[in-house]
């Protein structure tokens, strides 16, 4: 690397709206009660940032944010029936987002409703090895992962699908 500060990155960014700031790298941790209550012990918790979780995560790619789909967390099959028909849904996503090529999707929904390899019996699947045999390199590559390199801080290329 040709820069200090491990994965965690400022970057400033000017366009015709202004400048701005935003960081890069590993941007968030789970908001369990003993994660905030050493940012209290800390006397930091007044710099804590919760995510409206009505909005979706985004990625970056081609330097544009894309929405990703997300359901409200609602379990069983209504919660299923959100996600995919819900307004920011996958079905959504799939049809009027841009992030993925039309070969791109076609692929994932293959993938993920008509079928797929089965896994390998000789070796563990990494996140990697599972995304791309269901869904494509393309989803893997656009949306994994950014999503997981960044918000989790791991390395899907050898981060074990049992361990995720």
């Amino acid at each position: 690397r040709d820069y200090l500060g491990g994965n965690v990155q400022s970057m400033v960014h000017e366009d015709d709206d202004g400048e701005f700031i935003y960081e890069k790298g590993p941007n968030s941790f789970a908001t369990q009660p003993s994660i905030v209550r050493i940012a209290h012990e800390l006397g930091i918790d007044d710099q804590l940032v919760f995510a409206d979780e009505s909005l979706p995560p985004w990625v970056n790619y081609g330097n544009k944010l894309h929405p990703l789909p997300k359901g409200r967390g609602g379990k069983g099959p209504k919660g299923q029936i959100e996600l995919v028909f819900g307004p920011n849904g996958v079905l959504k996503f799939a049809l009027a987002g841009d992030l993925l090529s039309w070969p791109g999707k076609i692929r994932a929904g293959i993938g993920a409703f008509l079928g797929h390899f089965p896994a390998p019996e000789d070796k563990e699947e990494t996140i990697q090895d599972w995304v791309v045999r269901i869904l494509g390199e393309e989803v893997f590559y656009r949306i994994i992962d950014p999503f997981v390199s960044g918000v989790y801080a791991g390395d899907p290329t050898t981060l074990s699908m049992k361990a995720a």
